[in-house]
C-alpha cells in the first residue's frame, strides 16, 4: 500500500515537472518566434534602407556624371572663348601694326617729296634710315653726273675718308650700282647689312648702304624695314633727281635773267 502511494506520488511529480518543462519550452519557443519575427522585420527594413541608399547613390552618381560633363563642356567652351580672344587680339595687333607701318610709310614718302631742297631731302633720307629703320652706321651715295662713280653725300658713323668715291663694280656698294639689284645680308657677314640702289627710269642714280643696325634691332630687318628700303629704292632716287632738276632750272632762270 505504501509502495503504491509512493509510486503514484513519483508519477505525479514527474508529470508536474513535465508539464512545467513543456510550458517553459512553449514560452521560450514563443519568445524565440517573436525575436525571429523582429529580426526578420529588421532585416527587411535594413534591406529596404540598402535599396534606398543604392538608389540615392545611383542618383548622386548620375548627378555627379552630369556635373562632370557640364564642367568639361564649360571648360571646353572657355578654352574656345580664350582661343577666339587670342585670335581676335592677334588680328587687332596685326591691324595696329599695319596701321603703324602705313603711317610710317606715309611719313617717309611725305618727307621724301615734301621739299625740292637737296639738303632737306638728304636729311629726310637720314631720318628715315636712323629713326624708322633703326640703323646707326650708314652711307648715302649719289652718282657723279653721267660717270660710273658714286660720291658719298650723307652718312652716320661711317668714315667718309675711306669711301668718299666708289667706282661701279667696286665692292658691294659698287656692285649694287652696277647691277641695280639690292643686296641684303642681315647678319652683316659681308660688312654690310643692306645696300639698295636708288633708281630713276632704270638708271641707278645712287646707293644707300646700311653697315650696322641699332643694338635693339638685333641685326634683323623686319617686314617694315624691307618696305622702307623698297620705298627708298623707288622714291629717294626720284626725290634727289627732282632736286637736281629744280636746281638746274633755277640756275637756268638765274642765267636767263642775267
Amino acid at each position: 500500500m505504501n509502495e503504491t502511494k509512493e509510486h503514484g506520488g513519483y508519477v505525479l511529480k514527474v508529470r508536474e515537472e513535465t508539464t512545467r518543462a513543456l510550458a517553459t519550452l512553449k514560452s521560450e519557443n514563443e519568445r524565440f518566434r517573436m525575436q525571429l519575427a523582429a529580426v526578420e522585420s529588421d532585416r527587411a527594413r535594413l534591406h529596404q534602407e540598402k535599396l534606398n541608399v543604392q538608389e540615392q547613390l545611383m542618383i548622386t552618381r548620375d548627378h555627379l556624371t552630369r556635373s562632370v560633363d557640364d564642367h568639361s563642356s564649360l571648360v571646353r567652351r572657355l578654352m574656345d572663348v580664350e582661343r577666339e580672344n587670342e585670335r581676335v587680339a592677334g588680328q587687332f595687333l596685326d591691324i595696329e601694326t599695319q596701321n603703324a607701318n602705313l603711317a610710317n610709310l606715309y611719313v617717309a614718302s611725305y618727307q621724301l617729296h615734301g621739299s625740292l631742297d637737296r639738303d632737306e631731302i638728304v636729311a629726310a633720307i637720314r631720318e628715315i634710315v636712323i629713326n624708322l629703320i633703326g640703323c646707326e652706321d650708314f652711307g648715302i651715295y649719289e652718282r657723279v653726273d653721267d660717270e660710273e662713280k658714286l660720291r658719298l653725300i650723307g652718312w652716320f658713323d661711317v668714315s667718309p675718308e675711306s669711301s668718299q668715291l666708289i667706282s661701279f663694280g667696286e665692292g658691294i656698294v659698287g656692285r649694287v650700282a652696277a647691277t641695280g639689284e639690292a643686296i641684303i645680308d642681315e647678319h652683316g657677314r659681308s660688312g654690310i647689312v643692306a645696300a639698295v640702289p636708288l633708281s630713276v627710269n632704270g638708271r641707278v642714280g645712287g646707293v644707300i648702304a646700311l653697315f650696322r643696325l641699332l643694338p635693339q634691332k638685333g641685326n634683323s630687318l623686319e617686314r617694315l624695314d624691307h618696305e622702307l628700303l623698297n620705298l627708298l629704292a623707288s622714291q629717294a632716287g626720284i626725290a634727289l633727281y627732282s632736286t637736281a632738276l629744280h636746281a638746274d632750272a633755277t640756275r637756268r632762270r638765274a642765267e636767263g635773267a642775267l
